[in-house]
């Protein structure tokens, strides 16, 4: 399951790909551009592995190991060599050894069996990490190391995770979401901190966090709306430790301005921009802290969108939290905003 910038995607367990919400360029891969408030299937193929969502963009990969990629393309982030729209999922490139993707704003990375790293798209400050602001039309190998395990792409940065659980980060960086004050930019993989335990990462808009494997929850860049889960105050590119709330954690989704997690108890906490007062409480400033939310309810995977939510329960329900004006909750009734959690499908 991936949330997008306005539409998500899923792959179920019987390998069928299946898409929701905006269809802007044709990001949901079923050969339009009309909008779909429930889940729609993507082609007749049982064959997908996994799934990422960017914004107006998707991509999947198959389990032969082939990744394919579809929607809004003008910097070449489908990765097909063009700038041309895709309504149908298009194959990238010949490799058959595709193990991971993640799809970003503008610019999509991905790791193949052998654990180098690959991305492609929209390059101006960096973030596609092959060392140049040369805007990709496919993928191009970022770096030379061979043990990458896995990458998340953001707006304007990318995170990546190494097999000896050093983390590192490039791209965008004025608010320190890369883990260093060494430049407002950093075009190639760059070391954060000395730490060897990283388990998880994920990258919001101007902020990253990640999980070590000691289960504790680190966050980093801008705070301006105390989505680091540390309180009000300035940000800045040292990981600092979320301890309010839960004090072990098993997956975290960073989004523009706001933090959710899930803990070990399986339980769900959101924190930094309430946005358009979507999430239950029905107040419209920050949570400066770790909120718990839903309490009737256990939860396993979370990713976020652009103001909304999807969450897999314990019981391997999917639901979606949030704004709805672009159909992205899959519950088929598009309204402004969910305050409580809905049934996708």
């Amino acid at each position: 399951m991936s949330a997008g910038y306005l539409h998500a995607c899923g792959v179920r367990s019987d390998h069928t790909l299946w898409c929701w919400g905006s269809n802007w360029y044709g990001a949901l891969g079923d050969g339009t551009t009309t909008e779909r408030s429930v889940p729609t299937r993507v082609g007749t193929a049982a064959t997908w592995a996994s799934v990422t969502a960017g914004w107006s963009r998707t991509c999947a990969i198959q389990t032969d190991g082939t990744l394919w990629c579809w929607g809004f393309n003008t910097w070449g982030q489908v990765g097909d060599g063009t700038t041309a729209h895709r309504q149908l999922p298009t194959r990238i490139g010949t490799a058959t050894d595709w193990v991971a993707a993640s799809a970003g704003k503008s610019h999509t990375c991905g790791v193949r069996a052998g654990g180098t790293l690959w991305c492609w798209g929209y390059n101006v400050d960096g973030r596609v990490g092959d060392g140049t602001t040369t805007n990709r039309y496919q993928p191009v190998q970022a770096g030379v190391a061979a043990d990458w395990a896995s990458v998340t792409a953001a707006d304007r940065h990318t995170c990546g995770l190494r097999q000896d659980h050093t983390l590192w980060c490039w791209g965008y960086n004025a608010q320190g979401q890369v883990g260093t004050d060494e430049a407002d930019e950093l075009w190639s993989p760059v070391r954060v901190g000395t730490a060897t335990d990283w388990a998880s990462v994920s990258t919001g808009g101007l902020h990253t966090c990640a999980i070590d494997v000691d289960a504790a929850l680190w966050c980093w860049g801008n705070n301006g709306n105390s989505q680091l889960g540390v309180g009000r105050g300035a940000g800045g590119p040292l990981p600092r430790q979320v301890v309010e709330g839960a004090t072990a954690w098993k997956a975290v989704a960073a989004e523009q301005a706001a933090t959710c997690a899930i803990d070990v108890d399986a339980a769900l906490w959101c924190w930094g921009y309430n946005l358009e007062e979507g999430y239950g409480d029905w107040v419209s400033t920050d949570w400066v802290l770790p909120l718990r939310l839903d309490t009737t309810t256990t939860w396993t995977t979370i990713d976020y969108g652009n103001g909304f939510l999807c969450m897999i329960d314990t019981q391997g329900a999917l639901w979606g939290w949030g704004t709805n004006g672009y159909g992205q909750l899959g519950d088929g009734a598009p309204t402004a905003r969910r305050s409580t959690p809905v049934r996708v499908g």
